[in-house]
């Protein structure tokens, strides 16, 4: 039922635009498993969701003058999309609903149009110039790009790689292996639990929020952004934090903070015992900012 209201949603708008949409266009077949899926659509929406059967089912809703439907591969892997209108600048956005099986390894790549994924259990590569990309789900490997559009991602994962240039990213859920890099854009990390972590950002704000694991790794880079860093209050770790020509604050531990040897920054060091998890903080001009967990 949702899925007809959002479809029927759909061709509401595109009718009150200039270009009156067509009629849904069907199309499924069998596949194997674990086939490989790539999806292809310059602007509107792409919604994937994994199923429990082993076979792709399509409904795409293409308004008049957005292109030509494509879709078309075997059991091993299938390919859809559009093929947009030669000559033009600008043309109305397609919705592609995509249901595939839960191992599917899926590809999808987009301009501006948004992306939402949910229900994989295998892999996900997605890509997109400004457009949103919301990711829910225990997918085991992730890799999301958007320039400018928003990365929202609620997963358990192994291996996530998230990154954007002017773009927020939110990083939630558990995970075992996980990159955030942003020049710009604001960068979250907020989880249950993380072994190894890495966030780097030009100007952007990082926050760091996890529950860190015994011989764990982390590691916090910025230029000129700053750096949020939200622990335990019984956090045993070891920490290495320096700020070169900004600020280090600290509102968790009773360890001092030092002037740097030039004397034009700051930085705070702490060790912990041998199992620990250790937290690395570099920024050039932000200011890093230790405190405890708000959170339960």
């Amino acid at each position: 039922m949702r899925r007809q209201m959002y479809i029927l949603a759909f061709l509401a708008v595109a009718a009150t635009g200039t270009a009156a949409a067509q009629a849904p266009i069907h199309r499924g077949r069998l596949i194997a498993p674990d086939a490989a899926v790539r999806i292809f659509n310059i602007a509107g929406t792409v919604r994937v969701t994994g199923w429990d059967r082993d076979s792709v089912d399509v409904t795409a809703v293409v308004p008049k003058g957005a292109g030509e439907f494509m879709f078309g591969g075997g059991s091993g892997g299938v390919k859809m999309g559009i093929n947009p209108p030669v000559g033009e600048a600008v043309y109305p956005g397609s919705l592609f609903e995509v249901r595939v099986p839960t191992r599917a390894r899926v590809w999808i790549k987009t301009e501006s149009a948004e992306i939402l994924v949910s229900g994989l259990t295998s892999s996900a590569d997605l890509s997109s110039v400004s457009g949103r990309i919301v990711v829910t789900g225990d997918v085991a490997q992730l890799s999301a790009e958007s320039m400018d559009g928003g990365i929202d991602v609620y997963v358990n994962a192994s291996l996530v790689r998230l990154k954007s240039a002017g773009g927020t990213i939110v990083l939630r859920g558990n995970v075992t292996d996980a990159s955030l890099s942003t020049v710009s854009g604001a960068a979250t990390a907020q989880l249950a639990g993380l072994d190894r972590g890495r966030m780097e950002t030009v100007g952007g704000h990082l926050t760091f929020e996890a529950g860190l694991r015994p011989g764990g790794n982390y590691t916090l880079e910025s230029h000129s952004g700053d750096i949020s860093i939200r622990l335990p209050s019984n956090f045993d770790g070891a920490l290495d934090l320096t700020a070169l020509e900004g600020r280090v604050v600290n509102r968790l531990t009773k360890s001092p903070v030092n002037p740097t040897n030039q004397r034009r920054g700051e930085f705070l060091a702490t060790s912990g015992g041998k199992a620990t998890a250790e937290l690395v903080g570099r920024t050039f001009k932000g200011t890093i900012t230790l405190e405890v967990q708000t959170k339960p």
